[in-house]
């Protein structure tokens, strides 16, 4: 049975280290399994990047040559 006493009192420096250290090893490795998962997904997606970089270059490259 967990005492009431042991939310109410501050957390100690130990601890919040600790809970943002896993808050932030949780966060990436959920950032990475859903990049992972994504890419694994859509095929045709490296595809659709690398698009999407050409039309840029190509913008890029009409925009500077006017000026």
């Amino acid at each position: 049975m967990v005492h009431a006493e042991a939310f109410s009192r501050p957390l100690s420096r130990n601890e919040v280290v600790g809970l943002i250290f896993r808050l932030t090893i949780f966060g990436a490795v959920t950032y990475f399994t859903i990049k992972w998962m994504v890419d694994a997904i859509d095929p045709t997606r490296k595809q659709k990047v690398e698009a999407q970089k050409q039309v840029w270059l190509k913008c890029l490259r009409i925009t500077f040559s006017w000026s």
